[in-house]
């Protein structure tokens, strides 16, 4: 994720997101509503850009952006003190080039630049495929 987290509907991240995807996958079908937003910023998305999905994603509109994070938080629907606090810890985590809580290390050179930007992760329709072709 280069710098970028990913936190659940109610602003709170809840894992590694650096692991692999069938992994992070299992952990955003746990979440509430099983879903999960990926925030990150515009040296991020200029790597993403690189996958159809993304493209996708930014054809269609789904990618949010916000000069702050409380916006941001506004335009994902998700509490702002709690999404801002998260921010906070992982942001003081990078300037410091520690660990958080996750075993995740971040760098100084992770740290996120307005405008930001954010797009909801659902793996529910894969995850039913999936089972549909197992069952067939």
């Amino acid at each position: 994720m280069q710098g970028g987290i990913q936190v659940n509907a109610q602003g709170r991240r809840f894992c590694d997101e650096t692991r692999g995807y069938s992994e992070q996958a299992a952990e955003v079908l746990r979440q509430p509503g099983a879903i999960a937003w990926d925030i990150f910023d515009a040296r991020i998305a200029a790597a993403a850009r690189q996958f159809e999905d993304f493209q996708t994603a930014e054809r269609a509109g789904a990618i949010l952006t916000a000069q702050s994070i409380g916006e941001l938080a506004a335009a994902m629907r998700v509490p702002a003190d709690v999404l801002g606090k998260e921010w906070n810890y992982v942001e003081a985590l990078k300037a410091r080039g520690e660990v958080d809580r996750y075993g995740r290390p971040f760098a100084p050179e992770q740290r996120l630049l307005p405008p930001f930007r954010a797009v909801k992760r659902s793996f529910i329709r894969k995850a039913a495929w999936r089972s549909m072709q197992s069952a067939a």
